[in-house]
């Protein structure tokens, strides 16, 4: 049996569906004493044992307990919640919800099944990019269900479970519960040499390639074709919108003078913390104004974002996302960008460049190369 500590992210999840299981017990206990319907009792029976059954492989950390059984029995639930509602002609708003959460539950389970089906083995790379789409399905069922109850009580439960969705997809995709661990420096592997006794020849060992990792995850090049971009912040109700926070955040980290921060913690609070996507929206629009000058691009998207966040906010992606396409330009373009600078800015830069060389901050070299750009030599 695996005796290794439980990562903290797997045993917040662990302890929030023990949580859950209680609150559907609740839920089933005053069903059965207002007469539901059976298949209503059965589809709150059936969520109570998956989220008893996730919770007990988390705690016994035992991956290989068919982990995937768990989201497939939520799926059910909502399948049957589905026919319920159909067969009882609730709104339509009460079965999109559904149908979103059954969606959600289903995304969960192939993302459970990717390490052991042999079939979705090579898709792993998609569970790593895309690993929280079913909580911002959940999100989509939370505001459907909201519409069909309006009762600020159901809203309060759906937003507990999208949060319990996030937490189950990010346990099941990144055990440890970290999706940007593979973009953290890793140490270098050094050679452990034996010692050499005098007139041997040290021998090199080669290192061990089992240690060599299986998949690679590519960084996001900033680029995006403007016309899918837009058309997705329009069509998809803010799914794609959510996607372009998690991967722009990424993106903007190493800003000069800037912190990191973590993509996943910034799309959680741009979606459950009020007000906190205007902030967001700020701050990326000041470290892209930083990255463009670096680049030789103008750029002051800052105000303007933050101004258009509250009245159009559509506006500031597509904005931000159009500078970054020109990141990726080649150098003529901002060759053309540097030449067009004021005399006097030109000169401003030369001698900050100059005092940064005699302050001992860059080197001579570094200094020349600057000038022959700012001065398209």
């Amino acid at each position: 049996m695996n005796q290794r500590s439980i990562a903290p992210v797997p045993l917040i999840t662990a302890i929030v569906l023990c949580l859950a299981a209680l609150t559907e017990l609740t839920s089933l206990a005053r069903g059965l004493t207002l007469g539901l319907t059976f298949l209503s009792s059965f589809s709150d029976l059936v969520t109570f044992a998956a989220y008893v059954f996730f919770a007990v492989v988390l705690f016994l950390n035992r991956r290989d307990m068919l982990l995937y059984l768990a989201p497939a029995g939520l799926a059910l639930a909502a399948a049957i919640r589905i026919f319920t509602a159909s067969y009882t002609g609730l709104w339509a708003a009460h079965m999109l919800s559904n149908l979103c959460f059954l969606l959600a539950a289903l995304v969960l389970t192939a993302w459970a099944a990717c390490p052991y089906v042999e079939a979705l083995k090579k898709h792993r790379p998609v569970t790593e990019t895309l690993w929280f789409l079913p909580g911002i399905l959940a999100f989509v069922a939370a505001l459907l269900a909201t519409l069909a109850y309006m009762h600020i009580g159901g809203f309060l439960a759906n937003i507990l479970v999208v949060g319990l969705y996030f937490l189950m997809a990010l346990t099941v995709v990144f055990p440890d519960g970290n999706p940007m661990r593979d973009l953290e420096p890793q140490p270098v592997q050094t050679e452990h040499s034996a010692p050499v006794t005098e007139g041997e020849v040290p021998v090199e060992s080669p290192l061990p390639q089992a240690d060599l990792p299986f998949y690679v995850p590519k960084v996001w090049d900033g680029r995006c074709d403007m016309l899918k971009h837009i058309l997705l912040l329009v069509f998809t109700f803010g799914v794609w919108y959510c996607i372009w926070i998690y991967r722009t955040t990424g993106f903007l980290n190493g800003t000069r003078d800037h912190p990191d921060r973590n993509p996943t913690n910034q799309l959680l609070l741009c979606i459950f913390v009020p007000f906190y996507l205007i902030y967001w929206v700020y701050q990326s629009a000041k470290r892209t104004d930083i990255q463009a000058a670096d680049k030789g691009i103008p750029s002051d998207l800052g105000i303007l974002c933050l101004v258009m966040a509250f009245f159009v906010p559509m506006l500031p992606p597509i904005l931000m996302q159009d500078k970054f396409n020109r990141f990726s330009e080649p150098a003529q373009t901002v060759q053309v960008a540097v030449r067009d600078l004021d005399p006097q800015e030109l000169s401003a830069r030369l001698r900050a460049y100059k005092q940064l060389q005699e302050d001992g901050l860059i080197s001579p070299e570094d200094y020349e190369a600057k000038k022959n750009q700012l001065l398209n030599i």
